[in-house]
C-alpha cells in the first residue's frame, strides 16, 4: 500500500483531457463513412437526433 503513487490534480485533469480527444478521435472515425453511407434524408434524421441528445 505504500507504493502507491499518489494523484494530482493536474495528472488527473490530463489524463481526462487525453481520454476526452481519444473518444473525440473515434466518433469522428465512425461519423465520416457513415455520413458518406447515408443519403440527405437520413444525414437530417442523423443530425437532428444528435441535436435532441445534446439539448435534452
Amino acid at each position: 500500500m505504500a507504493n502507491l503513487k499518489k494523484q494530482t490534480f493536474w495528472g488527473g485533469a490530463a489524463t481526462l483531457a487525453a481520454a476526452v480527444a481519444v473518444v473525440k478521435i473515434i466518433g469522428a472515425l465512425y461519423k465520416i463513412p457513415l455520413g458518406n453511407m447515408l443519403t440527405g434524408e437520413g444525414m437530417d434524421i442523423l443530425a437532428r437526433r444528435i441535436i435532441f441528445t445534446m439539448c435534452c
